[in-house]
């Protein structure tokens, strides 16, 4: 927490159609929410050894945002992309081998030794080979339903 504020280090904020990406009590990066390209739900292809939460990867024209599962903010944000998520099936389903080094949550602020995401924005170039299932549309899919809070 940012005790001065109140609120999380690590946060996602949505005002206006636009999205920012807070990480370590920084604004980080800033999006048009309408620019979406895909969505994942990501889990593990070992979820004994990796974790079984799955996170979210949101895939924009020039890179993309890794967003765990239960960052704050992240149901406003889903429901921010939900629009063009619903005009063109947009949301894919992703098994992972662990992740990249650069996407895990760091210890002492160096050390990415665990498989957790961690929020950041990310170049394009650093989206893994993974097995992915899809297009679904956002009610297809468990976790985005579960943000949009449909039935």
């Amino acid at each position: 927490m940012n005790s001065a504020q109140g609120k999380p280090r690590d946060r996602l904020e949505v005002s206006g159609g636009r999205a920012r990406l807070i990480a370590g009590g920084r604004a980080r990066d800033e999006v048009d929410c309408g620019t979406i390209e895909k969505l994942f739900v990501v889990r593990h292809e070992d979820q004994l050894h990796h974790g079984h939460e799955p996170f979210f990867v949101a895939v924009f024209p020039d890179q993309l945002w890794v967003v765990p599962e239960y960052t704050p903010g992240v149901e406003h944000f889903i429901k921010a992309l939900a629009p063009r998520l619903y005009q063109q099936k947009r949301v894919y389903r992703a098994l992972t081998p662990p992740h990249p080094f650069g996407w895990r949550k760091k210890i002492l602020g160096f050390l990415p030794l665990f498989p957790i995401p961690r929020l950041a924005a990310h170049p394009l170039s650093s989206l893994p080979g993974w097995h992915e299932s899809g297009p679904y549309s956002p009610a297809e899919v468990e976790e985005v339903a579960f943000e949009l809070e449909l039935p």
